[in-house]
């Protein structure tokens, strides 16, 4: 039940940071290749769309392209889902859209589409993106020395490229276990574009329809519902050409989230956690965007508006309300003078965020022992606002024909509180040994605004500054034809971090900026393809601590810390519409706080529990092996029909994320994520 607190709080106070994902449109803008049959697009060495800013064989990038995403098993037809293949990144939980990027917060990173401003990412339990697929042309992963494009986070940036219709008038319609969605792409004029995608989750309608609008949603936490979780989303791009290299574009996303459910698990353990939960959330995002590609010179300008909303009731008489409003413009100019691209430009945003809460102070993942009965009741009723600036210039220089530099600033400023203004330099140098071999180094310093309920006065401190990272990121990289392999170790040193200030009695009181912490590890990937066949190997070692509180300096195992993740797909391509692939996946357990002992709380009875060292445990080792079997055949007349069956975790291996235990706080059981579980789905393109 504590989890299901983390995330109902989590989803709110996340608000009043913004923790909106950002996406950087491409450069490359205009028609793009349709699709062919039988999975070519995998097997061979996909067209990728480089901005003109873009650093070739630089540090901690990678990329797919939506046809290679969608081809890994166990993404369930949604290309976002294949950053959890990524080495560098891992997701604690099958159920979830938390992605740890070489030893950072999932809250660290940042997702952008253009920076169009997202107002979450995945849908309830992470079960699908926010994003039609044929929305998205490219995805490109920066797990650390990003550019200084890119601000307001110190761990990664997911960077997704929209794909602009181009007035195909083509469409299609799919279908799965859990959602149906359907998009079309149509001609309005001649320069006039417009594609339309909606999703939407059935399986409460199936429910409503066999009689079964109630039910038990998990009995062994004693967990029933009401309203089966359900979602919806629409993506929506209209693109005109105004020719002479110059385009405009609206867009649009928005997304929605139901869920009702009672949970008595807690009935004695933590009593007022004990009762309903009653959660509807969702954003509205759109954007107008100018994009200019010249000989020397290309532009983008986006003027936009995010809107979310969040209305959480928890047990008795507890609530989370928000509506935030965020109104921002950027900026980019990328510029072509000799051997050297020089880019600049900025962004201005402001928000509004009301808040209306009746709630606790939110459990850290740091204090096992959070108890919601006790815990202190805060009472907000006001709104958030402030304005934030920030200017960046840097410049992509060609040396030589084997050395490249990039380097460039990036600064920041609010009059939120008393975050001060602030500078980042960041620097690349890429070496070419040869035809197909490079070696890049890149240093760095990324800054973050913390979480906002952190920086709230009834709940943290006023008194807080950005946090940051400084990145020191080593590659060397092998490309050729068939193959691409790549060695790269990273070091992350976080500083300024917000850590807790604790009371007498080792409760959170407040926070200050004045932790510390760092991760580093090792990045391992090889990619083959050859016609019939496509595989790839990551593995990745991982070591990240942290401090917890100003009162001790030790640094503790971060809750995050995986220290070995190895990751094998194998893929095959058969009678020219058929293909078959396998992805294994191994990581260590994740780190837990051992429970030692237990006491009678003398207030009012209840057993309570006593830990050990923080994280100093690990649960059982996580593994997992998909499969999928897929056709794509070709009907003719620019018609499509493509059908995949996938067995997630065909082993049935029981992957450990919890420790469940009963009244009296002895280990009951074990929470454990997705048992066997298939997939279908069908898709037909018109």
């Amino acid at each position: 039940m504590r989890h299901l607190i983390f995330l109902m709080l989590t989803l709110g106070v996340s608000l009043f940071g913004e923790d909106l994902g950002t996406v950087e449109v491409s450069g490359k803008s205009e028609s793009q290749p349709a699709r062919t049959e039988g999975f070519s697009e995998v097997f061979s060495e996909p067209e990728y769309i480089e901005q003109r800013s873009y650093m070739e064989a630089a540090a901690a990038q990678k990329r797919l392209t939506t046809e290679e995403a969608m081809f890994i098993p166990g993404v369930q037809g949604d290309p976002l889902k294949a950053l959890r293949s990524l080495s560098g990144v891992t997701s604690l939980s099958d159920m979830t859209g938390e992605l740890y990027i070489y030893g950072s917060k999932p809250q660290e990173s940042q997702f952008s589409l253009n920076h169009l401003p997202i107002g979450y990412v995945y849908h309830a339990f992470g079960i699908h993106s926010v994003l039609s697929p044929d929305a998205i042309d490219q995805i490109d992963a920066y797990l650390g020395g990003f550019d200084a494009t890119y601000g307001d986070a110190m761990g990664g940036v997911i960077d997704i490229t929209p794909r602009y219709p181009t007035g195909r008038d083509s469409g299609f319609v799919h279908a799965g276990i859990y959602d149906a969605s359907a998009g079309v792409d149509v001609a309005l004029s001649d320069n006039l574009s417009l594609f339309v995608g909606a999703r939407r989750s059935y399986y409460d309608l199936l429910l409503e329809a066999v009689g079964k609008s109630t039910g038990t949603l998990d009995k062994e936490s004693n967990t029933t519902y009401t309203q089966f979780p359900n979602y919806w989303d629409i993506t929506a791009l209209l693109d005109y050409r105004l020719g002479d290299g110059n385009a405009l574009s609206l867009e649009m996303l928005s997304a929605k989230d139901d869920l009702t459910i009672q949970t008595y698990d807690n009935a004695v353990k933590d009593p007022e956690a004990t009762g309903n939960i009653d959660n509807d959330s969702g954003f509205f995002s759109a954007g107008a965007r100018h994009r200019f590609e010249g000989v020397d010179y290309s532009a983008q300008t986006l003027l936009y508006y995010n809107y979310n909303h969040f209305d959480t009731e928890l047990f008795t008489d507890y609530f989370i309300k928000s509506e935030s409003q965020l109104y921002g413009l950027f900026h980019q100019s990328d510029y072509q003078a000799g051997a050297h691209l020089i880019s600049f430009g900025g962004e201005l945003e402001h928000l509004d965020i009301p808040l209306d809460l009746n709630i606790s102070r939110p459990p850290s993942p740091n204090d096992p022992d959070y108890d919601f009965t006790t815990g202190e009741k805060l009472r907000v009723d006001e709104t958030i606002r402030f304005n934030s600036a920030a200017l960046f210039v840097q410049d992509n220089w060609t040396v030589t024909d084997a050395l490249s530099l990039r380097y460039g600033l990036r600064y920041s400023a609010s009059d939120y509180q008393q975050f001060k203004n602030l500078i980042d330099p960041r620097a690349t140098a890429v070496y070419r040994l040869g035809y197909a071999d490079t070696l890049s180094v890149t240093v760095g310093r990324y800054s973050q605004v913390p979480e906002g309920f952190k920086t709230q006065k009834d709940f943290g401190s006023t008194t807080l500054d950005f946090e940051h990272s400084t990145h020191y990121m080593l590659a060397y990289e092998h490309n050729d034809a068939e193959s691409q392999w790549s060695i790269q170790p990273f070091y992350k040193m976080f500083d300024n971090l917000t850590i807790d200030v604790l009371d007498g009695n080792g409760t959170t009181e407040s926070y200050a900026s004045k932790g510390s912490g760092y991760a580093y590890g090792l990045d391992l990937s090889a990619k083959y393809r050859s016609g019939r066949w496509y595989a790839f190997a990551a593995y990745t070692y991982l070591n990240a601590k942290r401090q917890v509180d100003t009162t001790d300096p030790t640094k503790y195992p971060f809750y995050g810390d995986i220290p070995h993740t190895l990751q094998l797909l194998g893929s095959v391509r058969f009678r020219d519409t058929w293909a078959f692939s396998v992805l294994t996946k191994y990581n260590s357990g994740k780190p837990y706080t051992p429970l030692t002992g237990t006491y009678t709380d003398p207030d009012d009875g209840r057993v309570r529990p006593l830990y050990g060292e923080l994280f100093s445990r690990r649960l059982p080792d996580y593994f997992t092996l998909n499969l999928k079997i897929a056709q794509q055949i070709n009907l003719g007349h620019g018609q499509q029909l493509t059908w995949s069956f996938e067995l997630m975790n065909a082993t049935n291996h029981e992957n450990v994320t919890d420790i469940r235990y009963d009244d009296n706080y002895n280990i009951e059981g074990y929470v454990t994520q997705l048992p066997l579980l298939p997939w279908f789905d069908v898709t037909y393109r018109f």
